[in-house]
This record gives C-alpha cells, sequence and structure tokens, in this order.
C-alpha cells in the first residue's frame, strides 16, 4: 500500500472458510492489498488524508512588489488548505483594513475560491492597515462546524503626502488692531486634522501664550516695530505634520493723533493756542476739535473741560466736539481745555484757550 495509511471501517473478520465472530476483540488486520469492485488492483492518489484534520498547508502571501502606499493596487497569493472533508468545505478570501493599529478590522467582502494558490487584488487602497485572510469552513457536520483561518501579515500603507496651502495673514498693522490669519486649504493624510496658529515676529520664535497662539491677534505696544506673520502648523491623524508661514505685516506701529485744532463753529472761527477769545456775557457756543494724525476717530478719547471760570459745558464732553455756556457776568474770564487720548497711540495732545466776556 506505499507509503499512505488506509483506514477501513471493518464490520468483521472470519478466516477464509471458517465462521468465525469476535464481538469484544479489538480487530487488528494486516491490509496487504486492495482491490476495486471488478478485482483491479487499487493505490490512493497522492493527496491530503480525508480523515486529517483541516489546517492551511500554504499560507497567503504578499506580493513581493507591492509598494504600500495609498492609491495603489495591492496583490496577494491565496493559499490552500488540507484535510477535513473537501466535498463539504467552502473556501475563501477577503482583505482587511483599518484606519490606525488600534481600530477595529473592517471585513471586505468574501470571494469563493477552488483552493488553489492565485493572484488577487485590492485596487485604490486607502491609508493605514491591511491584511489578506483566507478560511477554510467544512460544514460535513451541521452542529459542529469546523472553520480554519488563514492571514498575511500585517502591512501598513501610508497615507498621501500632507499638503497645507500659503495661509494669508491681514489686517491693519497697527497697536489695538486685530490681524487674521486665513484657514489653510489642507489635501492629504488620513482626512482628520488639528490647525494650530501662531503669530511670530522675523525671529520665528514662537510664543507660547494664548493671545499668540490663535487664528486672530491683537497688536499691542510689545509688538511695535516688528513685522509679524503667522505661523501655521497642521498635524494629521496618521502623525504627519507641516508648518507653512504666511505673508508679513508691518512693520507694527502705534496709531498718531498729531496736532490739534479747534474751531467755533458757532462763529466759524478757527482759534489758536492760547488764544484770548472774546464773546458775550451768556452766550452759547459751540466747538469742534481736529487732530493731524491717523488715528481713526473710534479709536479716540475726547476730554473737554473747563479749568476755571463760570462757563459751564452743556451737554456731553467726551466727543469731539462740545457746546459751552458762557458765563452770564462781565467782566470774567475761563480757561477751557480739549484734550485727546488713545490707548493705540503714544501722543496725548491737548489745546486750551480763554473765554473772555464781553457786554
Amino acid at each position: 500500500m506505499s507509503q499512505y495509511l488506509q483506514r477501513f471501517n471493518i464490520a468483521s473478520v472470519e478466516e477464509v472458510g471458517v465462521e468465525t465472530t469476535l464481538p469484544h476483540y479489538t480487530q487488528r488486520v494486516h491490509v496487504v492489498e486492495v482491490v476495486d469492485s471488478d478485482g483491479n488492483p487499487w493505490e490512493p492518489v497522492p493527496g491530503p488524508d480525508p480523515w486529517d484534520e483541516l489546517v492551511v498547508y500554504d499560507k497567503p502571501l504578499w506580493h513581493e512588489d507591492n509598494i504600500y502606499e495609498e492609491g495603489n493596487t495591492l496583490t496577494a497569493t491565496t493559499g490552500t488548505f488540507i484535510g477535513g472533508n473537501p466535498d463539504n468545505t467552502i473556501y475563501r478570501w477577503r482583505f482587511q483594513t483599518r484606519a490606525k493599529s488600534d481600530d477595529s478590522w473592517t471585513n471586505g467582502v468574501w470571494t469563493n475560491y477552488p483552493n488553489d494558490l492565485q493572484q488577487v487584488s485590492f485596487p485604490n487602497v486607502s491609508g493605514g492597515q491591511v491584511k489578506f485572510q483566507i478560511q477554510a469552513r467544512d460544514t460535513t457536520d451541521p452542529d459542529n462546524v469546523v472553520q480554519v483561518n488563514g492571514f498575511t501579515n500585517t502591512q501598513t500603507v501610508a497615507y498621501t503626502p500632507l499638503s497645507v496651502s500659503t495661509p494669508v495673514a491681514s489686517g491693519l498693522p497697527y497697536v489695538s488692531e486685530t490681524i487674521t490669519c486665513s484657514t489653510p486649504t489642507v489635501t492629504g493624510g488620513d482626512g482628520t486634522y488639528q490647525i494650530d496658529y501662531f503669530w511670530v515676529d522675523e525671529t520665528n520664535a514662537i510664543i507660547f501664550e494664548v493671545p499668540y497662539m490663535s487664528q486672530t491677534t491683537i497688536v499691542t505696544s510689545y509688538d511695535v516695530g516688528k513685522l509679524m506673520k503667522c505661523l501655521v502648523t497642521v498635524t494629521s491623524g496618521d502623525g504627519q505634520n507641516t508648518t507653512v508661514a504666511s505673508n508679513q505685516l508691518g512693520p507694527m506701529e502705534y496709531y498718531t493723533i498729531g496736532t490739534l485744532s479747534v474751531e467755533n463753529t458757532t462763529s466759524n472761527t478757527t482759534l489758536t493756542p492760547s488764544e484770548i477769545e472774546e464773546l458775550l456775557q451768556g452766550v452759547t457756543a459751540n466747538y469742534t476739535a481736529t487732530y493731524t494724525g491717523n488715528l481713526p476717530a473710534s479709536k479716540a478719547n475726547w476730554q473737554w473741560s473747563v479749568r476755571s471760570g463760570g462757563t459751564t459745558i452743556s451737554g456731553p464732553n467726551n466727543q469731539a466736539s462740545a457746546t459751552f455756556e458762557v458765563a452770564n457776568e462781565f467782566p470774567s474770564a475761563s480757561s477751557v481745555s480739549v484734550a485727546v487720548q488713545s490707548t493705540a497711540s503714544e501722543d496725548a495732545p491737548s489745546f486750551s484757550w480763554t473765554i473772555s466776556t464781553t457786554e
């Protein structure tokens, strides 16, 4: 019987020509020849013993020329199984993927195959991890289905390199102004991104303080004289990171107020500093102040005041204009002034004059 193990279900043993029954004994038979129903000698076909345990015989393998980068096509070779009952066994394969090593596997669709070695492909693979699985399911005994799996090693598929567009910094380069960095366009990586913003000067030294670590920042006196830009660092979920720089703004500076001028809009008279202005006692006079600098009007803080004398201010005194009620007595003199200042400027000019009453 050559090298093969022959198993037979022996129902009875008898000596030739003699009726023999041995019900209580293990029957051991040395088989010297097996013949078929026609009396012809029989030899088993080389291959697995159908009574053997179902196992993987040829392991599934990745193709050695695979390039494990996102978007490529990967090729694997199926494995084979031996043992079990091939007539009642289904052989199939599939790919499994996951985005990160601590994620659960996502199963592909099963494809049946005839338990042979064949090449199969996974087109346009996504970044992350991938492995190839083969499986044999022997359903000879429906109550005790035998299932055996084989796997390739797990491969890491590199994501597309991270690409980040150049952000744009905008805003006025003056103290108290808000400057803003645009959100860059990001592609590549695994599609999940953390974007961090850092406002720096020409040295690129990062200041780890909240005002300098956001998409917008307010220019302060600390920034005066510096060219400012925004460094944007993008980190993708697969661990890639890229830093890009915006255009520069500046140099940063204070707004200016310059020289103050005051006009009596009631008499259309422009005053000079320290002037003695003669007005009828008891009259109402309207004044407007202006300045030569570039400070926006919305950032100017005005203060009109009467330093001495009987003249009073009627209405608000914190605007660019004010109304004075001149002292109703003669002779009299009132010292008045107007000042303007701003946190956005180092200037703080004032203008003063004297109102002298006449009859």
